[in-house]
């Protein structure tokens, strides 16, 4: 996977909810940059390859994915374009999580089913797509998932898997 594709995942969904569509106003609360085109200036670029980090980049996102990405000196943002001065920060590719629940136990056989808690925090630290590792309840993490998908709440892109299959003979 190259650079340019690494970083689209991190920044390209980071800024996802900017464009597009009318959001909702439960997803409005959440965005702070609301622009066509945003240049993130002076960035250090993890790339997730194990390469060194690079200093003072700039990452033109443009249309949901990264436009340009390179020196800062040699790639000035457009006309027009948002700019974030972002000096002394550091952006590194979306994490992908692979088993991640919705819920937590809160004593002997009873779980808290805090998904739109969840989601928000899962997205918070990073995680910019997830599959669930199963619910406790029905079809929970699956409606969750189609709200993210049409801009109702805020949260990652969830492949959501099925409730758990239990009970006598399954």
């Amino acid at each position: 996977m190259t650079v340019r594709a690494l970083v689209v995942v991190s920044v390209a969904q980071a800024f996802r909810p900017a464009f597009a569509q009318q959001n909702s106003d439960a997803i409005e609360t959440f965005i702070s940059v609301n622009a066509e085109v945003i240049a993130l200036t002076h960035v250090r670029v993890i790339d997730g390859t194990g390469a060194a980090a690079r200093d003072d980049q700039t990452i033109i996102v443009r249309d949901e994915a990264i436009a340009a990405l390179g020196d800062a000196a040699r790639t000035p943002p457009p006309d027009g374009a948002k700019i974030l001065d972002l000096s002394g920060r550091s952006v590194i590719p979306g994490l992908v999580m692979m088993h991640e629940h919705l819920y937590y136990p809160t004593g002997p056989g009873v779980y808290g089913q805090l998904g739109a808690s969840f989601s928000r925090l899962y997205l918070a630290g990073g995680v910019t797509t997830m599959r669930t590792g199963g619910n406790m309840h029905g079809i929970f993490d699956i409606n969750l998932a189609r709200r993210i998908a049409d801009w109702e709440l805020p949260g990652p892109d969830i492949d959501a898997t099925a409730p758990y299959v239990n009970g006598p003979n399954t």
